[in-house]
């Protein structure tokens, strides 16, 4: 978030989805969420989602779709941006989402290269991450 800038206003569902994110440190399904939260009372999927939901429009929380999981968003929100670009461990699960502002100018070039005005992109990158290329695999 800019120095000057003020953090949305989160409900209390909000702030303990928010937080339960945070301390997973990875992408989390709702149901991991559920799991998490039920020692804070939380019992209803339908509580998750719509905190999810409140937390995707307020630009903190991205859903990965490949993954149909959720993570906390990691933009500084120095800048308003409309693409979204994730690498995504296949062993680890680990999640990054990365900000290039390159990625976003060529995303909104071919956008309007095809009649396209651009509201949404998403990329996720699927691949293996440094600490587990770095890992022996068993049997190799």
């Amino acid at each position: 978030m800019g120095a000057n800038a003020t953090p949305p206003r989160f409900t209390r569902n909000e702030a303990l989805v928010f937080e339960a994110l945070r301390a997973a440190g990875r992408p989390q399904k709702a149901y991991d969420i559920l799991e998490a939260l039920k020692p804070e009372g939380v019992r209803a999927p339908m509580t998750v989602y719509r905190a999810l939901d409140g937390l995707v429009e307020k630009g903190r929380v991205h859903k990965l779709e490949g993954l149909n999981a959720f993570m906390l968003c990691e933009s500084d929100h120095s800048h308003e941006h409309v693409s979204h670009v994730f690498v995504i461990c296949g062993r680890c699960g680990e999640a990054r989402e990365i900000e290039d502002c390159d990625v976003e100018a060529r995303v909104r070039d071919l956008a309007s290269a095809h009649g396209f005005t651009l509201d949404d992109a998403r990329l996720e990158i699927s691949g293996i991450c440094a600490q587990c290329r770095t890992v022996e695999t068993p049997g190799a």
